[in-house]
């Protein structure tokens, strides 16, 4: 087995080097061009020296080449070289695109040529970007030089230059240059006819009529003895105004077999004292039979192709080989997918625990009070818990923090009165340390920042991890600044649905939030386990008083912090209309605080609602047992709730609740068992409230249903049912690296 991992390796190894060096060498013939600069000004040079004494020359035009190998430079270059032209035009189209490798590719091949070469403008040299290739290689698009009597015009027909700019351009120069006997303009596309109608090439930029009937007017004024213009392997000859309107082409682009008037050529223009005559260049391969024409015709496309992108090829070729054997010795290895029965899970040893989260004690919030008794759970059971927490100064949430490691703040976010560090997720010393700590598993509770940071450290060093889905995050958009539409839309649960099924378990506090996990596409396992209560906290001292003991009459108890997503107005309203239908005296006391805490006195003064609501701010958690203890009833507007911890802290008081049915509440609350939920309206909410509070025997046996649910939902069951799943994860993750694991 180990001799095949490093045949395997070796093997990768060798196309990655051999990927590496062609993408080397196609970077060096790509920049190594320093002879092809400024091309056409330099080769006009060259042929007013060649003709400036001669009575009579030629040359050759040839279009839509798009750097054919096979073709051109196979079968029409030889052509030109036994020729007794003088140079050659290329009508434009000439490479396949304008990236600067086609350049590199096509400028080999003007080697292979003996005579001067001249650019025209055409469509496939602008691609790309290409036109930055073309000034630095070839030159100006609009383009002009006299030789000896004749005057040679190249024009451009992408639309990269204006047609006004053209126009007052070609007015001036055919004003300015009077005394020549020959005219010859060069243009990609023909004033006068169609000459990409077959569609082959697509066009970006289409000449408008009266261009085209304004040029054919300086045309025919000029007295311009031909107009010599590209198009897809098909010729064409005709007069117009006294103009000879030439289209020719055919050069390896891709002319269409199956049109006979389509096919690979270029034209001869001679001039002999003046006079203009064209004749036609044709290879020999144009007198094979259709069915050898059309074979010829696929093997140089594909010669042509392989040729002018080999490099590429090579690459591509590398590359494939590399995921085809890739893939090819994943999927012979053999693996068991099957459970071994008689190697049962090992849960007899210490485990050491890594969690990540945004906010933790001194922080009071769910999260943090979930995890703190999640901790404590596990220390109980022998085993090691480290929790990596956001800095929030010199107040520490627990007696002994050695094993809390705090992360400093990149910054704090401020909200209301709420005052959040946000951890520096970029700090290099949270990687030493779980490095040093070496962890057998990760729990991480939110599904970004610190919660990411872990789980990317789970994943570089090979450990399992758990994510505990514990907020809708959807719900606290408000708190997101600019862009809360935004965060109240997909993007939550998107974020959600990303992160959960990239981990290798997922804890849902109810059962509603592990459907909502489950229609979100979640396939891993997820375990249904809320926070446990913590029971120890219901055990009072004898002696001493509290002030809520000198409170009379009927107590509602209700705790939460004071923002807009814990749905407060909605409750205080139900306060309002409580006091109006029911005869029994009553007081509500809230605990708490939050953003809304200022606007929540402010209504509370207007309603004129002091006599029923008393605020009573931050309270130590200490102290919130003895309230959950003393209140005849618990009351919850919420709608913003994975779990609704508080709702099992107050049945742990012996507290029936009132609740708005949402998630969960739903899973935790049972109408007529440990206190009823009703619907999100202020009517039903009230008159169940008003129900127990004049029915004193409802709510005695409500309350023993409410201890019950309580004690069932412990610490220690929370801690025994989280350990169970840790060690099946361990040893899976051990057994079956690669594999998903679901119980």
């Amino acid at each position: 087995m180990k001799s095949q991992k490093i045949k395997k390796r070796v093997i990768i190894v060798f196309f990655i080097t051999l990927y590496l060096v062609f993408l080397s060498l196609k970077i060096i013939i790509t920049f190594s061009n320093s002879g092809f600069v400024d091309y056409n000004a330099r080769n006009a040079a060259r042929i007013e020296n060649i003709i400036s004494l001669k009575s009579s020359y030629s040359f050759i035009t040839v279009g839509n080449i798009r750097n054919s190998y096979g073709v051109f430079r196979g079968e029409l270059v030889p052509l030109i070289n036994s020729s007794d032209a003088d140079f050659v035009v290329l009508l434009g189209d000439t490479v396949l695109d304008g990236a600067n490798d086609k350049y590199a590719y096509f400028y080999r091949t003007l080697l292979k040529i003996n005579k001067p070469v001249l650019f025209t403008l055409g469509d496939t040299e602008i691609s790309d970007g290409g036109i930055k290739n073309y000034f630095r290689h070839v030159g100006a698009p609009l383009f002009f030089f006299i030789a000896g009597q004749s005057e040679f015009i190249f024009l451009d027909t992408t639309g990269y230059t204006e047609e006004k700019y053209q126009i007052n351009w070609l007015k001036d120069l055919l004003d300015n240059v009077q005394n020549v006997s020959n005219r010859f303009v060069f243009m990609n596309r023909s004033p006068i006819m169609s000459t990409h109608g077959d569609g082959i090439l697509e066009n970006k930029y289409t000449m408008t009529d009266s261009y085209k009937r304004t040029l054919r007017g300086m045309f025919t004024a000029a007295g311009v003895s031909a107009v010599i213009s590209s198009s897809n392997g098909i010729f064409d000859k005709r007069t117009a105004g006294r103009v000879l309107y030439l289209s020719t082409g055919g050069g390896g682009g891709a002319p269409s077999y199956q049109n006979t008037d389509s096919f690979f050529h270029c034209t001869e223009i001679r001039v002999e004292k003046g006079n203009v005559s064209v004749s036609l260049l044709k290879p020999d391969t144009q007198n094979l039979s259709e069915g050898l024409s059309f074979l010829d015709y696929v093997w140089n496309k594909i010669y042509s192709w392989v040729y002018v992108h080999f490099i590429n090829v090579i690459l591509i070729i590398s590359f494939l080989f590399l995921v085809v054997y890739s893939l090819y010795t994943k999927l012979v290895e053999r693996i068991d997918y099957y459970p071994d029965f008689y190697d049962p899970v090992k849960k007899d040893y210490p485990l050491k625990i890594v969690m990540f989260t945004n906010n933790y004690l001194p922080f009071i919030g769910g999260v943090p009070l979930s995890l703190s008794r999640l901790k404590r759970g596990l220390e109980n059971r022998g085993h090691k818990v480290y929790i990596f927490a956001p800095d929030y100064g010199t107040v520490k949430g627990e007696k002994n923090e050695d094993d809390v490691i705090r992360c400093a703040p990149l910054f704090h976010y401020k909200k209301g009165g709420l005052i959040v560090p946000v951890s520096n997720i970029f700090s290099s010393g949270i990687r030493k340390t779980f490095k040093k700590i070496n962890p057998d598993i990760v729990h991480v509770h939110h599904p970004f920042w610190l919660g990411s940071v872990g789980k990317r450290l789970a994943e570089k060093y090979r450990k399992p991890v758990v994510f505990t889905y514990h907020t809708r995050i959807e719900q606290y958009n408000h708190n997101v600044p600019i862009f809360h539409q935004l965060a109240g839309g997909q993007i939550p649960h998107l974020l959600i649905k990303h992160f959960a099924a990239s981990c290798d378990a997922v804890v849902a506090p109810t059962g509603t939030a592990k459907k909502y996990l489950r229609n979100l596409g979640i396939g891993k396992l997820i375990i249904i386990q809320p926070t446990g209560v913590d029971l120890d906290r219901y055990v009072f001292p004898s002696s001493g008083k509290s002030p809520e003991e000198t409170l009379h009459g009927f107590v509602l108890f209700t705790v939460f912090r004071l923002s807009k997503e814990k749905n407060p107005y909605f409750l205080l309203d139900g306060i309002e209309k409580l006091a109006k239908v029911s005869s029994v005296p009553f007081t509500c006391l809230i605990a708490g605080t939050g953003p809304e805490e200022e606007a929540m006195k402010e209504y509370i003064r207007q309603h004129h609602l002091q006599k029923y609501v008393t605020m009573l701010g931050k309270v130590d958690p200490d102290d919130i047992p003895r309230y959950y203890t003393k209140a005849d009833l618990f009351i919850f507007a919420s709608r913003s709730e994975t779990q609704g911890m508080v709702i099992l802290e107050a049945m742990a008081g012996g507290t029936p609740v009132v609740a708005v049915d949402s998630s969960g509440i739903s899973d935790i609350v049972e109408n007529g068992v440990n206190g009823y939920k009703t619907e999100p309206v202020l009517d039903a909410w009230v008159e169940k409230i008003k129900f127990l509070m004049e029915d004193e025997k409802e709510r005695k046996n409500l309350s023993k249903g409410a201890l019950r649910t309580a004690h069932e939902n412990s610490i220690e069951s929370m801690s025994a049912n989280i350990l169970d799943m840790y060690f099946e994860i361990i040893d899976w993750k051990k057994k079956h690296p690669n594999q998903t694991f679901i119980r």
